[in-house]
């Protein structure tokens, strides 16, 4: 699949990164406002081309909607078959793309950064097949970075709190690189139960094990496999 394509060749960027790097992986929640996608800036450096990486062949077209003004930056979030948008106007860069890296698996700079003790920081982690780091994603970042994510109310909406990846783009599934290099698909419902971060409840309330109920999910998503 050319998905899983795309994201083998960010699996070799990044594992270049923290060969380099003494396993460390890249920071970006803390480097501003300077280059974006930021959680990309480290990385840049390995491959100069890598915009059409950006993009998962299945949302390739940016989203046709208004882009949202803010601050420094115009965006737009993707969807099932559209890319997400980011321009940042005072370097005049702009970046379409449809993959998401994971806000916990970075090695933020500052130690004060919120959140901090939370990030995986080396890609020498125990159960690292079960830590995910780049993915399908309706936005640059992959999941929430606060609380227990919910599952999108309705698909392809986007809001704060809410997985970003959680977009029927595969039959049910998304494409995922984890921490131990390796791609596969993953079910929706499966988001739930993978290590997030150290402190992640794999089996937390919209798990199997948690006791989640069919008519718990949205109603686009009922019909999808549970884990």
């Amino acid at each position: 699949m050319m998905c899983q394509a795309q994201l083998r060749q960010w699996s070799f960027i990044y594992s270049m990164y923290t060969q380099d790097n003494h396993d460390k992986l890249p920071s970006w929640l803390d480097n501003g406002a300077n280059w974006w996608p930021i959680q990309l800036q480290e990385v840049w450096l390995y491959y100069r081309e890598t915009d059409p990486l950006f993009l998962c062949p299945v949302a390739t077209k940016p989203n046709p909607s208004d882009l949202v003004r803010w601050s420094q930056h115009d965006w737009n979030y993707g969807s099932t078959s559209t890319a997400w948008t980011l321009v940042n106007k005072v370097h005049q860069v702009r970046v379409d793309g449809s993959y998401g890296v994971s806000p916990w698996a970075q090695c933020p700079k500052k130690e004060d950064t919120s959140n901090a003790a939370l990030n995986w920081r080396s890609a020498l982690v125990k159960d690292a097949s079960r830590v995910p780091l780049c993915l399908d994603s309706m936005l640059w970042w992959a999941s929430s970075s606060t609380g227990y994510p919910q599952p999108p109310a309705q698909q392809d909406r986007w809001a704060c709190g809410q997985l970003e990846s959680c977009i029927d783009r595969h039959e049910g599934s998304v494409n995922g690189l984890f921490l131990d290099w390796s791609i596969r698909p993953i079910g929706l419902k499966e988001l739930w139960t993978v290590k997030w971060h150290p402190r992640f409840n794999t089996a937390g309330p919209w798990t199997r094990a948690g006791g989640v109920q069919l008519m718990d999910w949205p109603e686009w998503m009922r019909p999808l496999k549970d884990y």
